[in-house]
């Protein structure tokens, strides 16, 4: 019987389904539903490893071929599992459930192929977004705080060395810079506790207040806050305000001392800007390269919802191709269950009955098989009793045959025996007879010595007695099939 392709994927029995031809179609459907799924999953998932992890096409190809075959040999079990019944929806549930996490797995790759497109245009963008945020981050970073300030430092110092020694503007001093950098905070600080000192006064409905005024403990607090940031910005200012008389006391007394120290600073200074600008660069370099490579399935999927999330057309067909992928690859399942749900058809009947049938021989099989071994096992017993007879009845004839065997050599031994004493008899016979037995003894002598008996077993020149013993445990242990204790 020939077997076809489809059919087996359907999981029906050909040999079956050649005596009910009008389902034949039937289930060639379901089988080409199965292979559909399948091809349709080989190549998802070679869309998915071309896009997420740049396989080449060698690479991904075979990868591919298994995730077919996986697919198929999952979705034909999942047909042939489900057969009809009182609960054929409880049992199909799982499976369907299973089916569609399958469909949503395998029509995202398809999908993502689809609208590359637009998905490569908006994956440029993102880039250029992550682009601009990570130079900000850079610029405003502690790296990029340090490379602003040696800048303006190396600035001065040029301009210093340009001016014979003298600083034209003291405000680029890098001392009074450092001053200057040290206020902001400080006068932030300083309004801050201010605002509040006025709101704890006033009870004005402000963040973090009491709401209550007048100059409680709160309002106290504030003010000194506010007076001890004050404190430090009038230090700060003295301090940069020395430093501008020094400055100006500097240049007109020690021009060549000024030239001499910014000659000797600025080396210090353009090789700690030359390390953080290549820190930062070596940063850059490494950004891009990560940005650039990054061409998963995740970003392809973020790309997509923004893509997606401002046109509404967009939106709809990622929708609609998602569902109708999900929906073949269900489709199989879908099937089977709405065959479940019609009358049954000739290949179910027949199918049903075949069932039976193997039930039915399967337990006269059964107990065949229990009956053989009952009827071996008697058998065996019966064997077993009949040896054990047939050796008693053996023993018995050997200890007859044995005991003639005796009283045949005990004959031809007593013969001989009389024989040889008749030769032995001398003409007295007195003097025979007194040299064989011992005289009667006479009262109160010692017992005579025992005179070997003539007859029997342990008669002089006479043949031990030999007589076969059989052994009960031996006989026991022959019958059981085990050796002796």
């Amino acid at each position: 019987m020939k077997r076809h392709p489809l059919i087996w994927l359907s999981g029906a029995q050909p040999a079956l389904l050649e005596q009910a031809p009008g389902d034949r179609a039937k289930y060639q459907g379901i089988g080409g539903a199965v292979l559909t799924t399948a091809t349709l999953a080989g190549v998802s998932m070679f869309f998915a490893l071309e896009m997420a992890l740049r396989a080449p096409w060698y690479a991904a190809l075979p990868i591919s071929l298994v995730w077919f075959l996986a697919i198929l040999n999952l979705d034909r079990w999942l047909v042939v599992s489900i057969q009809r019944g009182n609960r054929a929806w409880l049992v199909a549930l799982p499976r369907l459930l299973m089916a569609l996490l399958f469909g949503f797995i395998i029509s995202t790759p398809l999908v993502l192929r689809i609208f590359q497109p637009e998905i490569e245009t908006e994956i440029n963008k993102i880039r250029q977004e992550q682009t601009e945020r990570f130079q900000g981050n850079l610029d405003d970073g502690e790296v990029g705080r340090k490379i602003d300030a040696l800048e303006k430092q190396e600035a001065a110092l040029l301009q210093t060395i340009a001016g014979g020694g003298t600083v034209v503007n003291p405000e680029e001093d890098p001392q009074i810079v450092a001053l200057r950098e040290r206020l902001a905070p400080l006068e932030k600080t300083r309004d801050e506790n201010a605002d509040a000192a006025t709101c704890e006064l006033t009870g004005d409905k402000c963040r973090d207040g009491s709401r209550k005024s007048g100059a409680g403990p709160r309002y106290e607090n504030f003010r000194a806050k506010q007076r001890e940031a004050e404190r430090q910005i009038r230090e700060i200012n003295q301090q940069i305000q020395d430093r501008r008389d020094d400055i100006t006391a500097t240049s007109k007394t020690s021009r060549e001392q000024t030239l001499r120290e910014a000659n000797e600073t600025l080396p210090g200074v353009q090789t700690q800007l030359e390390n953080l600008r290549q820190i930062q660069s070596d940063e850059q370099m490494a950004f891009e390269q990560a940005n650039e490579g990054n061409t998963g399935l995740l970003v392809r999927l973020d790309a997509l919802n923004r893509a997606s999330a401002g046109d509404f057309t967009l939106g709809l067909w990622r929708i609609l191709l998602f569902l109708l992928f999900t929906v073949i690859e269900c489709l199989p399942i879908f099937v089977k269950i709405l065959q479940l749900y019609g009358p049954p058809n000739t290949y179910e009947q027949l199918a049903e009955e075949h069932a039976k049938r193997s039930v039915t021989t399967g337990k006269l099989r059964a107990e065949t098989h229990e009956q053989a071994l009952e009827l071996q096992q008697t058998s065996q017993l019966s064997q077993s009793r009949a040896l054990v007879e047939a050796r008693e009845e053996a023993s018995r004839k050997l200890g007859a045959m044995t005991a003639e065997s005796e009283l045949r050599v005990a004959a031809a031994i007593l013969a001989a025996w009389e024989e040889r004493e008749i030769a032995r008899i001398p003409k007295n016979l007195d003097e025979y007879v007194t040299s064989t037995h011992d005289p009667i003894p006479e009262p109160g002598s010692p017992e005579p010595a025992v005179t070997p008996p003539l007859f029997g077993p342990n008669a002089p020149g006479v043949m031990p007695y030999y007589a076969p013993a059989f052994d009960e445990e031996a006989r026991r242990a022959d019958v059981e099939g085990r050796q002796p204790r």
